[in-house]
């Protein structure tokens, strides 16, 4: 178990959560192979929950046949059904195992024959301006990226901006209610920001439609895994995409929405989700699938050994097999 360097909030009963989270790193090995996944837990009852059914279910775990990672996740959703987050980490580790077993990057296992490597972002985190520009000033990216409980949160936006030359992207809550995001349009339309963030609800479609055809700022949703069924909707909505792999359950149900994405012509953006850079590599290794991403940073105390680095404002990966992590 790790902690986090910083720490993003995305609950809506965020002051009733312990403000750091623990990483729980969860691995399969086979040899001298390891395959790594993570789960970021908010509180200790989740925390001896999630140990108390691996262990329950390690037995079972372990004694299965690695010979096809999509058959792995479909043996985890029947064996531990509901526990997206658990099964999105374990379902890394097999793909990370199967990847190094078979003496490949995982990019060059998904048939992914050459890498481009994407631009990278950083999540600014907090609620407070001066820690935020401290962020600015310590990772100097080209593209951050900023979540809002509220369009006050905005003057937040425009105080960071005379820090930084850097394009911003926009999380939208849930609770913002569609007159507030129209009464700041104008406001917004003034602000450098690359895209908006807006959740996605079959209650809400016609309040999105209409923030579409007032926007000019490309409007992206956020999907999960119960949101396939709804790509056709959200294509006719949205200019594009967020797909977070832990909240999708993984690697092997983002493959399939990614290629229904594409289909649907939404354009993509693969999004890590308050995670390490476990989570990280494994989206990154999903690239040039999508057209953006946004991954997280929070490398917790230096106890993973990572092959990722930032190169002239792009994320490169070494050639290592799998995910390229090793754990200290």
């Amino acid at each position: 178990m790790l902690s986090l360097k910083y720490v993003a909030i995305e609950a809506e009963n965020a002051e009733t959560i312990n403000t750091q989270p623990i990483v729980l790193v969860v691995t399969l090995a086979l040899g001298n192979a390891i395959g790594i996944g993570e789960v970021i837990i908010y509180d200790k009852d989740t925390l001896q929950q999630t140990t108390a059914l691996l262990e329950a279910k390690r037995n079972l775990i372990e004694r299965y046949a690695l010979t096809d990672p999509k058959r792995f996740w479909h043996f985890l959703h029947h064996l531990i059904p509901g526990h997206t987050l658990l099964i999105a980490a374990l379902d890394s580790a097999g793909w990370d195992l199967f990847a190094q077993l078979r003496r490949l990057p995982l990019y060059k296992l998904l048939n992914t024959a050459n890498y481009i490597a994407p631009t990278a972002s950083y999540t600014l985190v907090g609620n407070d301006l001066n820690a935020m520009i401290q962020q600015v000033k310590d990772n100097a990216y080209t593209v951050y990226n900023l979540v809002i409980d509220d369009f006050k949160d905005i003057t937040i936006l425009t105080d960071l901006q005379k820090e930084t030359d850097a394009t911003f992207r926009l999380t939208v809550k849930n609770n913002i209610q569609k007159r507030e995001f129209i009464k700041q349009t104008d406001i917004l339309a003034k602000l450098k920001i690359e895209l908006i963030e807006y959740p996605f609800s079959t209650e809400l479609i016609r309040d999105i439609d209409h923030l579409a055809s007032i926007s000019n700022i490309p409007l992206y949703a956020t999907a999960n895994y119960s949101i396939e069924k709804h790509i056709n909707n959200i294509a006719a909505l949205y200019n594009g995409i967020i797909i977070k792999p832990s909240f999708c359950g993984g690697i092997t149900p983002t493959l399939l929405i990614l290629q229904e994405a594409k289909t649907a012509g939404l354009e993509i953006m693969l999004s890590a989700a308050n995670e390490t850079i476990i989570s990280t590599a494994a989206i990154l290794h999903l690239m040039p699938q999508a057209a953006k991403i946004n991954p997280s940073f929070y490398n917790p105390n230096n106890r993973i050994q990572w092959n990722i680095k930032v190169e002239n404002g792009k994320l490169e990966i070494g050639s290592s097999f799998g995910l390229g992590l090793r754990l200290l």
